[in-house]
């Protein structure tokens, strides 16, 4: 009978089945992620050659390794992301998920040998630790041995490793929950001394309105110590000693506590404590999250001390009284003196025929000036239409009586406070005004839209309003069409990029599962043939496989960097941030000669999914148009959470441009700055684009809030 890895069963044995179970019982009992561990290891080297297991948990703070060798001994590693030939290989086999090695596979076997510090390894196989949502690291057995492992091996460790990752998800969770914990606990403490520094008594009320807790404002007040309050009334608390039957404050406070209001505010001036007192009632007796003991919070009462504020407003008032009065008493000087001058007017015209005369025929020119002129205008008298030339009235398609005495609302429909100024940015006027568009529809139901400006005149005490109206239909037409065009190409667009993104997640998909694990079966078969072939002792024709197994690895790892480009899975499996961290990785090992800064200053949950994709295909797009055209050295990227929204910047000090000569719409506009700025627009963001003559170039996308859903 064989060993391990010979081809009889050995009935003496556990079979896989029985290793499974053994596990998941151990498990069940144990949550020591460190002791199931142990313990899937010494199942796992009771049926394979392996020496050493390397764990390798990710984190956002980076890798933490752990070394176990064959005796369960457990060392730490170097591995915490400083190196980023360590970080690449390391997020490679987490995306491959299943990788054997052996010394031909340099990458991962210089990654095992530097992280070991053992140049003794000569095979293994690497598993990645799945998550619920990302994977959750790998897991590397090795061994000095080149002998590989049997597949009944080969399952049974995927297995451990698949509830090994089970355990770590279920104790990370705990430690979240714990962690949460202790930032409620740390949001309390903060938030009472907040309370504590506030100038206004805050006090929780039971159901008896009695105090349950206040802040350190009555100890400023001089009433008392915060420890001493608990249980008195607010009545108690701000008249120690009140003697007075009735008490203003005493009935006031037991009227808002019985009542079912949620907010009630009042004031009292109160003689005891020589105060002008605003209270603010908060009642929380519906809220059922106070309901559950016979004890609970039912109000919260904000008591402020207003008595400078009332002496001021009422020094104040007292100041406009007399400023009022000063006004009123000037008004009557210059209605008496225009009056007299008026009847002074009279006296000169009724005296002197020719005034008379020339006055009437100027009335009559400017008649007809205002009648024939190309605006329609009219006057109010306290919102009452007193004229109306003829062009206003054929502008509503009415007669010029039928305007008269109307309000301005019973004819025109007010749309927005906005001026369309054709070639110049549109007035928005303030929200009193009442210029702005205004939609009309005429008795046969035609669709008008008028831009009016009205200008308001006080005269003595009536409100006199001029106004003046011009047809602005074919403007306001053509301006909605342009809208819905702008809106219909960009749904397009929008389309097409989720069609393009998924027929690429598709692609890759297949590349990876299908062609990349054929090559990969089929370099593992010609291994296979190599081994037997030297055993047998046919060097030269071991030589001439070797150089084909060499051609198949390759022709995996181009699979792989293709399904990348079109998709990098990461992208969906850990996020935004760690794929722009891949990628700028992958750009450094093309162009040696230029480093790249990446700046995070946005968490990833707080990164809309809608824009994920957008964002990586603009940094994408931008570093390769960098590493092509630019002869740059340095690249800054930084993605920021700003006030109002979500701000990407990529800055370079290459050889820069003509910006004017690339302007949309050039012969020298490129496909490349077209299309960052057309996926910044299509999810309502906008493209800046600064750049000059060997001063580098700078691109800045931001989306607002709520406007890239």
């Amino acid at each position: 009978m064989k060993g391990k890895h010979g081809n009889m069963p050995d009935t003496t044995t556990p079979s896989l089945l029985d290793h499974i179970l053994e596990f998941s019982e151990y498990m069940s009992a144990n949550c020591d992620v460190h002791s199931v561990f142990l313990k899937g290891w010494q199942i796992i080297r009771s049926v394979t050659d392996f020496e050493y297991a390397l764990v390798m948990e990710l984190a956002k703070s980076g890798q933490l390794c752990l070394k176990v060798d064959a005796m369960g001994t457990v060392h730490r590693c170097g591995v915490n992301g400083s190196s980023e030939n360590q970080a690449s290989a390391i997020m490679d086999l987490v995306i491959r998920g299943v990788v054997d090695f052996d010394k031909n596979d340099r990458e991962v076997h210089g990654l095992v040998t530097d992280i070991l510090d053992f140049p003794g390894v000569s095979s293994g196989i690497s598993v990645a630790i799945p998550g619920a949502k990302r994977p959750l690291g790998i897991i590397v057995f090795c061994s000095r041995s080149m002998r590989g492992i049997s597949e009944e091996a080969r399952s049974l460790i995927r297995i451990l490793v698949n509830q090994f990752g089970v355990l770590m998800e279920r104790v990370s969770a705990s430690r979240e929950q714990q962690l949460e914990i202790q930032h409620a606990l740390q949001a309390k403490r903060e938030w009472e001394s907040t309370i504590d520094a506030l100038r206004e008594i805050i006090c929780l009320l039971d159901r008896d309105g009695r105090v349950i807790r206040a802040n350190r404002a009555i100890e400023e007040w001089g009433l008392g110590k915060v420890a001493e309050v608990r249980g008195m009334t607010v009545h108690e608390l701000l008249h120690p000693d009140c003697r007075n039957s009735p008490c203003d404050l005493k009935n006031s406070l037991e009227i808002v506590t019985g009542q079912v209001a949620e907010t009630q505010a009042w004031f009292l001036d109160d003689a005891q404590l020589g105060k002008e007192l605003k209270f603010l009632y908060k009642n929380n007796r519906s809220d059922t999250r106070f309901s559950d003991s016979t004890n609970s919070l039912t109000g919260v009462l904000i008591i402020e001390n207003v008595t400078h504020r009332k002496n001021t407003q009422k020094s104040m008032m007292t100041r406009i009284d007399a400023l009022e009065k000063e006004v009123v008493e000037a008004k009557s000087s210059i209605i008496h003196e225009n009056t007299r001058l008026l009847l002074d007017l009279v006296t000169v015209f009724e005296n002197d025929q020719s005034v008379m005369d020339t006055l009437s025929a100027g009335g009559q020119f400017w008649n007809f000036l205002l009648d024939n002129s190309l605006a329609g205008l009219f006057i109010t008298k306290n919102g009452y239409i007193v004229y109306a030339n003829h062009r206003f009235a054929a502008q509503l398609d009415r007669h010029r009586e039928e305007l008269l005495g109307k309000q301005l609302s019973e004819l025109m429909e007010f749309h927005e406070s906005r001026r369309v100024s054709p070639g110049v940015v549109p007035v928005v006027y303030p929200p009193e005004s009442s210029s702005g568009i205004y939609r009309v529809v005429t008795p046969v139901g035609t669709i008008l839209w008028l831009q009016c400006d009205v200008t308001d005149i006080e005269v003595e005490d009536d409100d006199i309003s001029v106004g003046s109206v011009i047809d602005t239909t074919g403007q306001h037409v053509m301006e909605m069409d342009m809208r819905r065009s702008q809106q219909n190409l960009h749904t397009l667009t929008r389309r097409l990029l989720y069609a393009q993104e998924d027929e690429r997640r598709r692609i890759a998909t297949e590349l990876h599962d299908s062609i990349g694990q054929h090559l990969s079966a089929v370099k593992m078969n010609i291994e296979t043939a190599m081994r037997m072939i030297h055993n047998k002792g046919l060097q030269d024709e071991g030589d001439f496989l070797n150089s084909s197994v060499t051609n198949i690895r390759s022709a995996i790892d181009e699979v792989r960097s293709i399904a990348m480009d079109l998709r990098p899975s990461i992208l969906d499996d850990l996020g935004l941030l760690v794929t722009i961290d891949w990628f700028c990785r992958r750009f450094r090992e093309t162009y040696r000669q230029t480093t790249v800064h990446f700046e995070k200053g946005i968490e990833e949950q707080a990164i809309p999914e809608v824009l994920k994709v957008t964002i990586y295909r603009v940094v994408q797009e931008a570093l390769n148009n960098i590493g092509k055209h630019a002869q740059a050295d340095t690249i800054w990227i930084a993605l920021k959470r700003m006030e109002a929204g979500i701000k990407l910047t990529i800055r370079d000090n290459g050889a820069g441009f003509d910006v004017y000569q690339h302007r949309p719409g050039s012969d020298a506009a490129g496909l490349g700055l077209k299309s960052m700025r057309e996926r910044a627009e299509i999810f309502g963001g906008t493209f800046w684009l600064d750049s000059q003559p060997g001063e580098g170039t700078t691109i800045e996308l931001s989306w607002p809030d709520q406007r890239y859903s």
